[in-house]
């Protein structure tokens, strides 16, 4: 699905507020200090549309899976009767080893859920997290993230797919990056799972990009290790177009 045939587009063009919620876990969640990638969101579209263009809420609780999203969608997401859901999970479903079927049909139960209320999804992949790390550490959970979660990412995209709802195919943006430049890719990451200011960053723009936002000029400074970062994105995915033979950008 184009993105700009989202609803959110008519609302604002008609100069209407928006509700945008993302729905995750502690890939959503604020931890650290500074700008969060959620925040690049919102920064991106009230540069565009200006500052009371909507509201943006982070609906993210670390540990959370498919069955948790569900559990609290009344609470913390239907009230506030978003416009669109921008949903990120699937890492502790991995974890907690729920079926690749149980987790594709809560998805899905999700996405009619949130259309029922009115609303539209943006599903989202995780950026891609450190394997090699979590193949290292001893925890026996991370050694089986490290070998099923691509597993549950290709979920997303088929369930993307099927509903023919849009899709921030983070991971595929990122993987080139962690599997050809692994030092450079982890001074983006926090730990072998979560993302650092840096890392928050490269994503924010990745999503800015695909909602077809803009900074002003005087905010690029700020930005312009992470813009170096996304247009090294760009290089990569070229290469591995080039060596597969289909587009990532």
């Amino acid at each position: 699905m184009n993105v700009k045939k989202l609803k959110i587009y008519k609302k604002l063009a008609s100069q209407k507020a928006i509700k945008v919620v993302a729905f995750g876990s502690s890939n959503t969640q604020r931890f650290d200090v500074g700008m969060h990638w959620f925040d690049f969101v919102e920064l991106g579209f009230k540069n565009v549309y200006g500052g009371s263009c909507g509201q943006f809420i982070n609906s993210g609780v670390t540990n959370n899976t498919t069955g948790d999203l569900l559990a609290r969608f009344d609470d913390q997401l239907a009230a506030y009767k978003p416009d669109l859901v921008i949903m990120t999970v699937g890492a502790n479903d991995c974890i907690q080893r729920v079926p690749l079927t149980e987790y594709r049909d809560n998805i899905l139960q999700l996405i009619k859920q949130i259309k029922d209320l009115n609303g539209e999804v943006v599903l989202q992949t995780y950026y891609a997290c450190d394997l090699k790390l979590l193949q290292e550490e001893n925890y026996e959970w991370n050694r089986h993230l490290a070998t099923d979660l691509v597993a549950y990412m290709d979920v997303i995209r088929e369930v993307a797919e099927f509903t023919d709802t849009c899709l921030i195919d983070q991971d595929a943006r990122w993987s080139p990056l962690r599997d050809e430049h692994l030092e450079e890719y982890r001074t983006l990451m926090r730990d072998s799972l979560h993302l650092n200011a840096a890392g928050n960053m490269l994503m924010g723009l990745e999503a800015m990009r695909f909602f077809d936002t803009q900074f002003r000029y005087d905010q690029i400074e700020y930005c312009r290790d992470g813009l170096l970062l996304q247009y090294k994105l760009d290089v990569l995915a070229r290469k591995v177009m080039d060596f597969e033979g289909r587009p990532l950008i």
